[in-house]
């Protein structure tokens, strides 16, 4: 299984992860916070989360056998407003730059595009969110 990120947005109803999966971004993380740190922005990985990483992995004691899911209160979440920052300084280089990334740019743009359309409906909705790391 290869690794990828999810959109997960939290709100009044709990947690509803948008399951588009950004494998692209995942992949071009390095490329990406290099970017974001040379563009004055905080690197787009200071947003991840990886709470649902370790409890499908039970990755030691940080979760209980009987528990069916994890609490929201275990992971770290974040305002879109935030995030959105470094989605934006990032897809607005990349589209006037051509910047070439070792995977493909065009999807890395398909990719941020995606997230700033997720997230300010999330900020517009009042909700907080984290990208969550799954396999």
């Amino acid at each position: 299984m290869s690794m990828r990120l999810w959109i997960n947005l939290g709100g009044l109803q709990g947690r509803q992860p948008d399951k588009t999966d950004l494998v692209t971004l995942y992949e071009e993380i390095e490329a990406l916070d290099d970017l974001a740190e040379a563009l004055d922005q905080v690197p787009l990985s200071a947003y991840f989360d990886d709470t649902d990483l370790q409890y499908q992995l039970n990755d030691g004691d940080h979760f209980d056998d009987d528990e069916e899911t994890w609490d929201n209160d275990e992971a770290e979440w974040f305002y879109p407003k935030e995030c959105l920052l470094t989605v934006n300084a990032l897809l607005a280089h990349l589209q006037a730059n051509g910047e070439v990334l070792a995977e493909d740019t065009e999807q890395a743009i398909r990719e941020l595009s995606h997230v700033q359309q997720v997230l300010s409906q999330a900020e517009s909705e009042g909700m907080v969110c984290h990208l969550m790391l799954v396999m």
